[in-house]
This record gives C-alpha cells, sequence and structure tokens, in this order.
C-alpha cells in the first residue's frame, strides 16, 4: 500500500477515536449529573417523609394530649397557655398556624360551653334550693313543736333527732347557696366562740366524738357567726368521717394578737400529698367553683368552706398533721371579727334591762302564773333636739337597726341524751306546779312518777 492511502485512512481513525473520546466525556458528565440529581431527588424525598412524619405525630399529639388537657383545665376555670409545637421548627409553617387557629378555636368553644352549663346548672340548683328550704324549715319547726308539745322522753328524744337530721340538711343547702354564689341564709346575733363552734358541732352526724377544750373570751360578730360556724361544720364533718368511729376530735382555742385560731386534731389516716395541695387550693378560695366539675358522688365541704372564707375575711386550712398522724385543720379568726365576752354582756345588759334573774328562775317554775293586768303605756318624754348655732333646732338620726332580723344564737351541742333530759326537766317542772297547787287527785300518781 503506497503512502497516499494510508494518510487518509490515519485521519479518518484519528477523526474516529477523536469523536469517541469526546462522547464517552460527555456521557460520563451526563452519568455524574444524572447521579448528582439523582441523590438530590432522594434527600428531598427523605425531607418530606421527615416532614410528614413530623406532621404526623404533630397531629397525633394535638389530639391525644394537647387538646384534652386544654378542654379539662378550660372546665376546671383554669388558663392554660399554649405550649408551643412538639417540634418546633413547624411552628412559623401553615401547618403550625393552621394548629394554632384551631386550639383557639378550641379554647373559645370550650368557654362558653363551660360556662353555658355551669349557668344552667346553678339555675337548676337554685330551684331546687329554693323548693326544697322551706320544706326543711317546716321540719325543723315541726321537730320544736313536738318538743313543745311533748312530755314523754321517747317522743322528745326522737324530736331531737330529726331536728339534728333537718339541720344536718340545711348544713348542705347552705354549702350549696354559697357555692352558686347566694347569700348563706341566716342572720345571727354576735355569739361567743364557743357557742359558735358548738353550733358548728351541732350540725354534722358524729357530733358526740367531738371534744372541745377551753373557751376563749372573745366572740363573733353578728354578720360573720353564720359562717365560721358552717366553716367549722364542714372541717369537723370532715374530720370525724375520715376517722375511726371509736376516736375523739381534739377541739382546741389558740389567742394571738391578731385573732383566735381554733384547732381540728383527728386520729384518721392522713391526706395523702395531692389531696393536701387541692385542700390548700379549695379552702384557699382562690380557685374559681365549677359545680359541674365537682366529683362524682360531689364533695363540696372544703369549697364551701373556702368561698366562706374569702367572702368573710377569715382563713381555713388542713395541712397540717396531728399528734396521731391524721390531719389538723384549723381556722383563724381576726380579731376585726372579734369582740371581748364582757363587752357583749355589757351590751346585752344595757339593751335588756328588764331581764329577770338566773337565780329566780327555780322560784318562778314552782309558782303558778298570776293574773297580768295590761296597763296603759306611759306617755313618752318629749324629744329634745340640739340647738346649731343659727338658732334653729338640730336633729340626730337614729341608728338604723339591721337590716334583717337577727335569730337566735347558734344552738348548743345537742347531748346524745337529750330526750331524756328535757322530759325530765319538763316533769319537773310539772310536779312543781302541781304541789304548789294540790288538786283532788293529789294522793294518786301518775305515770310519770311511776316510770321514775
Amino acid at each position: 500500500m503506497t503512502p497516499r492511502i494510508l494518510d487518509p485512512v490515519v485521519w479518518l481513525l484519528a477523526l474516529a477515536l477523536a469523536a469517541a473520546v469526546a462522547t464517552a466525556i460527555r456521557l460520563r458528565r451526563t452519568v455524574e449529573r444524572e447521579r448528582r440529581r439523582i441523590k438530590e431527588l432522594e434527600t428531598s424525598a427523605r425531607a418530606l417523609e421527615g416532614a410528614l412524619s413530623d406532621r404526623d405525630s404533630e397531629a397525633a399529639h394535638l389530639a391525644a394530649h394537647q387538646i384534652p388537657t386544654l378542654m379539662k383545665a378550660l372546665w376546671s376555670g383554669q388558663y392554660v397557655q399554649d405550649p408551643g409545637c412538639l417540634h418546633p421548627e413547624l411552628a412559623d409553617t401553615a401547618f403550625g398556624q393552621a394548629r394554632t387557629r384551631l386550639l383557639d378555636i378550641v379554647r373559645d368553644t370550650t368557654v362558653q360551653s363551660a360556662e353555658r352549663a355551669e349557668r344552667a346548672t346553678q339555675t337548676t340548683l337554685k330551684t331546687v334550693i329554693r323548693s326544697i328550704q322551706p320544706l326543711v324549715n317546716e321540719l325543723q319547726g315541726a321537730a320544736v313543736g313536738m318538743v313543745e308539745r311533748h312530755h314523754d322522753e321517747k317522743v322528745l328524744e326522737d324530736a331531737i333527732e330529726i331536728s339534728h337530721g333537718g339541720n344536718q340538711l340545711a348544713r348542705r343547702l347552705q354549702a350549696l347557696n354559697v357555692l352558686i354564689g347566694t347569700w348563706p341564709g341566716r342572720q345571727r346575733d354576735p355569739s361567743p366562740l364557743l357557742d359558735v363552734v358548738r353550733g358548728g358541732v351541732s350540725r354534722i352526724r358524729d357530733y358526740d366524738r367531738i371534744h372541745i377544750t377551753g373557751a376563749p373570751a372573745f366572740a363573733v360578730t353578728s354578720r360573720a357567726v353564720e359562717p365560721v360556724a358552717l366553716c367549722l361544720a364542714e372541717l369537723l364533718d370532715n374530720a370525724a368521717r375520715h376517722s375511726e368511729p371509736g376516736t375523739q376530735v381534739q377541739v382546741w382555742f389558740v389567742p394571738a394578737h391578731h385573732g383566735v385560731t381554733v384547732y381540728i386534731d383527728d386520729s384518721g389516716i392522713g391526706m395523702k400529698p395531692e389531696d393536701r395541695t387541692l385542700a390548700a387550693q379549695l379552702l384557699s378560695g382562690q380557685q374559681r367553683i365549677w359545680i359541674t366539675q365537682l366529683q362524682n358522688p360531689p364533695r363540696f365541704g372544703f369549697a364551701a368552706a373556702g368561698q366562706f372564707c374569702v367572702r368573710y375575711g377569715f382563713q381555713a386550712g388542713a395541712d397540717q398533721t396531728s399528734a396521731t398522724g391524721g390531719v389538723r385543720a384549723w381556722v383563724f379568726v381576726p380579731k376585726e371579727l372579734l369582740v371581748p365576752v364582757a363587752d357583749l354582756q355589757t351590751a346585752a345588759v344595757q339593751t335588756r334591762p328588764d331581764q329577770p334573774d338566773v337565780t329566780a328562775g327555780a322560784e318562778a317554775a314552782v309558782t303558778a302564773p298570776e293574773p297580768v293586768t295590761m296597763a296603759a303605756p306611759a306617755p313618752e318624754p318629749p324629744q329634745q333636739f340640739e340647738m346649731r348655732p343659727d338658732g334653729l333646732p338640730q336633729r340626730r338620726r337614729n341608728s338604723p337597726g339591721p337590716r334583717h332580723a337577727a335569730s337566735r344564737q347558734l344552738d348548743a351541742q345537742p347531748p346524745s341524751d337529750g330526750g331524756r333530759n328535757v322530759g325530765a326537766f319538763l316533769r319537773g317542772v310539772q310536779r312543781a306546779t302541781t304541789q304548789s297547787h294540790p288538786s283532788p287527785t293529789e294522793g294518786t300518781s301518775s305515770d310519770d312518777d311511776r316510770r321514775n
């Protein structure tokens, strides 16, 4: 083959080799570019999968924990702030904004529903209490009438038991009244603190297990007598119910500069830390009470006691441990709600100058009543007016009377043999009257004498 023929072949082979090399380089670049794109797509896919997984877990956490916790807190009257997303990176996304709007809607809807349910419940309770309260008053009046009409000790004992049950029912109604925001329902005269404690004791079931020590020289003002008695009754009832039936509940007083503290010690098993915390919250009166959120069965003793404390300016607690390992509850009555008993007795003597002497009671019981003649009322002296500097008379306004007629002081603690004692007293008065005025059948013995 000649050189002229070899030259074109070489050039053709060189061109083919160059084209093959260029094609190989181009294909390699294309493959590398596609590989990088595939890696980017895989990374993006993994990121999307992670985001979807985060949103799924966020939605599950929202439905299972955050919304129920928020609704429970709102139903119990508490305000809970938004704790934020479980995954903070979702807060600024459209998903996070939608989550925030959803929680706001749930909050508004729950608050409105809770308030509507609470108002409906309170309205129903007010209607029921207004219908039951007169029946309780009639029951107590009937029991008092039985005591006044009958002298049989068994009848008197039954009447006292009926009256005691009526007192407990009235206490429950008064506790519900204060929880729904109404007045407890009674206005009392100023009473010694010892009598107020005894009044609270008389309104619980296990009154015979309460042992009171001491007698402070202070009396409770008129506006606070009923609330303090009801608060003490709730704490005493709790102490008696949560201790052994054969044990006593000790009550004593500690006077101090700022007031008097009434301590109540029981011999029960004590309280758990969470129960102690809840009791402190309820007795402080700072937490809003929702009737619809009371336990089943409802336990509103501490809640009512706390509301009494907030409304009338005294304090209560059950955050201590008694000497026997039980619970030590206390009620602190500040000096603003107290007056010395000596001042109270002096005021009573001044306002009732015609009150008969106590020592003359026995003599008056054995003497026959004499006819009473109605005397004409004495003319009232002319009213004197002070003169002002300008020569005109100055008229002084008399102090207004109480807005509501004050009822009697709190009844004392009912003794366990009250019927027997009252019956014996009434029979003694009857026999004394009979001896003072002998009848034709004086020599015969009555049924009461045979029983004695």
